[in-house]
């Protein structure tokens, strides 16, 4: 304080005949130090610096925190730790956030990035990576248990682009981090009960994405048992629901390792489903325990640390109408045998818009065939004949009779008169057209 007193003393009354300051204020103004140098400057009293070299850790893993340092050299050979002088950004911030400075550097997510420093008018940039860390698996798929971290270097997305796919970076990625679960469908290209699952999955796959799920469509064999490659993967599964169903395809061909997934003393049926959990990559969901599963993906979402070993008794059997008005056909109500609508022959429109299904009276005498055809990327339906004196669909040596192929058009044949039951599949609901002529 006295050293700041006898300057501005000195400033006042000891100039060498200029003119006495006025005020007070003019005194410290004049006494002011000069503005603050911007922070991306060299320090005022050190030269620019002719290098930077940028360090970044040995070792970035999603979830830690790490400190960058920036080194600077000089003309003079001499060089200083100029970390905190500089500018730090990461070109993506969900991977590096310098928010806390370089010394304190968050890593939200994983993934690839470059990290830049500013210093003097210089920048120095850097490419990483932050890889995942991936909890204890084994080389398998087993219920309550961390799935292998399997990689794909050929992975399709829905509109075709290709990028590799890889659980261990899939499980921490800034690209998925309002992803909560994987639906996995493990499937076969031959596999007609396969087609109908990725037709019912295919149709929910956006209200899935915007709930927090991904589904990833394993192809494993091609149309001749082979293992299928990529390219005929995403053939298959585009051709079935088409590139606006978010979703990532792969084939068995490219998987790393190749035995996780082709390995029937894992997988000895298809379709086989599985629900990971993202933030630990258990298991939560799997139709060898479990049975079919697909029709509960989206009630999972709401509680994945339930046991979904018995879905049903959580969930019991979900039914969301996807009817638009006046879809609903001119004989409702018809969701009871005795309300069944009667028809000739001819084309009949309808629509299944709740749980109970339609019961039709055909009232033509002689034998005659019935087609359902209905559009599949849309709605899975089935139908059958009703037996009216067991109150239950008929049965054949002990075998009920249905049509389903899960294709879009399903037939069948009998003789009038007779009732028919036409019902969804799973939680399927929609329009149809039904035809019904006299047997050739």
């Amino acid at each position: 304080m006295r050293m700041w007193l006898v300057l501005t003393l000195c400033l006042g009354a000891c100039d060498d005949g200029g003119t006495r300051p006025a005020t007070a204020d003019a005194r410290l103004q004049d006494a002011a130090p000069p503005d603050a140098s911007p922070p991306d400057a060299a320090p005022p009293d050190a030269k620019p610096p002719i290098a930077l070299a940028l360090e970044a850790p040995a070792a970035l893993v999603a979830g830690e925190r790490v400190a960058f340092r920036l080194t600077a050299r000089f003309a003079d050979g001499a060089t200083r730790d100029a970390t905190a002088d500089a500018t730090w950004a990461a070109d993506n911030s969900d991977i590096i956030d310098f928010s806390g400075g370089p010394s304190d550097a968050a890593l939200p997510y994983g993934g690839a990035t470059i990290v830049r420093a500013t210093l003097g008018g210089q920048t120095v940039e850097q490419a990483v990576t932050v890889t995942c860390p991936y909890p204890r698996f084994t080389a398998s798929i087993r219920y309550q248990e961390a799935l292998a971290p399997v990689r794909w270097a050929n992975a399709y997305r829905e509109d075709g682009t290709q990028a590799p796919f890889d659980f261990r970076a899939a499980s921490c990625a800034a690209e998925y981090q309002d992803v909560t679960a994987f639906f996995l469908i493990a499937n076969a290209e031959w596999c007609g009960p396969c087609i109908r699952e990725i037709n019912r999955v295919g149709r929910k796959a956006q209200a899935l994405r915007e709930a927090g799920g991904l589904v990833v469509y394993v192809v494993i064999q091609n149309l001749d048992y082979g293992l299928a490659t990529g390219e005929v993967a995403f053939r298959h599964i585009n051709r079935l629901v088409g590139d606006d169903s978010p979703g990532v395809t792969v084939g068995g061909l490219d998987a790393e390792p190749q035995g996780v997934f082709d390995n029937p003393a894992i997988i000895d049926t298809f379709p086989t489903s599985f629900v990971v959990r993202k933030r630990d990559m258990v298991v939560v969901g799997d139709s060898r325990v479990s049975g079919e599963l697909d029709r509960y993906f989206l009630s999972m979402l709401a509680d994945l640390d339930a046991d979904w070993s018995n879905p049903e008794a959580i969930a019991g059997l979900p039914f969301d109408s996807q009817c638009l008005p006046g879809e609903e056909e001119a004989g409702e109500p018809n969701d009871l045998p005795e309300q069944a609508t009667p028809i000739g022959f001819g084309v009949h429109r309808g629509g299944v818009c709740a749980p109970e299904p339609d019961y039709y009276r055909i009232e033509e005498a002689g034998d005659w065939t019935l087609q359902l055809a209905y559009d599949p990327r849309e709605v899975d339906m089935a139908m059958a004949p009703w037996d009216d004196a067991a109150g239950a669909i008929l049965e054949v040596d002990g075998v009920r009779v249905i049509a389903h192929e899960g294709a879009g058009l399903e037939t069948l044949s009998g003789t009038g008169p007779a009732t028919i039951l036409v019902g969804y599949y799973e939680e399927s609901s929609g329009d149809y057209t039904l035809t019904l002529a006299p047997a050739p």
